[in-house]
């Protein structure tokens, strides 16, 4: 299988905890090279509850392996959105700043280069931003990356 995230690189923002900082790095890492396995020992090394699917899917790696498999490009999808900005909501650093509660202009104007105006808009009228998203705790816990409604 091809990676599609493959020569893709996303640094932490500044400002993150440290803790924070270093689980996106290694997300990135493994992300990069379409490690899923990896991703998902990531996924599940902290509190008992991952949030990945609301299909009932068992296992993050599975999930993941089959939507890279089937060209949805999950992987590059996972790195573009860890380049973007979070925003704290509570102790949880949310990717991208859009999907937190309290997302300002700004937030949802920094989705229109990966997304165009015209989505942009699909999300905000219908009250949230839905697609691909991830939370990592302010100790450095990865607690959900899930896509959809």
């Amino acid at each position: 299988m091809m990676c599609s995230a493959r020569g893709i690189t996303a640094f932490p923002p500044p400002g993150l905890p440290a803790p924070v900082s270093r689980m996106h790095q290694a997300i990135v890492r493994a992300t990069r090279d379409c490690d899923f396995d990896q991703l998902e020992r990531l996924a599940v090394a902290g509190r008992p509850r991952f949030d990945f699917s609301f299909t009932g899917d068992k296992r993050p790696a599975s999930l993941w392996r089959q939507r890279e498999g089937r060209g949805e490009k999950f992987a590059a999808r996972l790195i573009r959105l860890l380049r973007m900005t979070p925003k704290r909501e509570g102790q949880t650093y949310v990717w991208p700043a859009a999907f937190a509660r309290n997302a300002d202009d700004r937030d949802w104007e920094a989705l229109v280069p990966t997304f165009g105006q015209n989505q942009v808009k699909i999300f905000r009228d219908y009250g949230g931003y839905t697609d691909l998203r991830l939370g990592i705790t302010s100790d450095g816990d990865w607690i959900f990356c899930v896509d959809g409604d």
